[in-house]
């Protein structure tokens, strides 16, 4: 009977260690991506598409050069600010919110005028080899 409470006690000790081990991973994968966010979107409102570009998934560069890239993302010439909000990760994936202000043209008798209107987008992030990659599949 001991051993069996003794062996009992030891198999859960040891799968409570394992479930905080995720945990630990997840909050440690949130940080990287906040990190990785915050970045691709500094290169954005600087322009540096090259920069950006490496930040899209390995899937997104096979598929797509940077010029085609500039084109999908070119309309960040108009970001004004953003803030990255706390991820939310599984083992594979994380979720982040993106709020962004950017500069629109106003039409009518404003043309010429720019109006600023804040916008929010949630980004997905992949984990691909142990990387964080930006993914445009939802």
């Amino acid at each position: 009977m001991y051993r069996y409470v003794l062996g009992l006690s030891l198999a859960l000790g040891l799968s409570g260690c394992a479930g905080l081990s995720g945990q630990v991973d997840t909050a440690k994968a949130g940080k990287v991506v906040a990190k990785r966010a915050e970045a691709r979107m500094a290169a954005l409102q600087d322009l540096d598409f090259k920069q950006a570009y490496a930040y899209m998934s390995p899937t997104y560069r096979q598929v797509k050069d940077l010029k085609r890239f500039r084109v999908e993302f070119g309309g960040a010439a108009n970001i004004v600010s953003f803030k990255v909000l706390e991820p939310e990760c599984e083992p594979e994936v994380c979720r982040v919110v993106v709020t962004r202000v950017v500069k629109i043209p106003m039409g009518g008798r404003r043309v010429g005028q720019f109006m600023d209107m804040e916008t929010s987008i949630q980004q997905v992030w992949v984990n691909t080899d142990g990387n964080w990659w930006y993914s445009t599949s939802r």
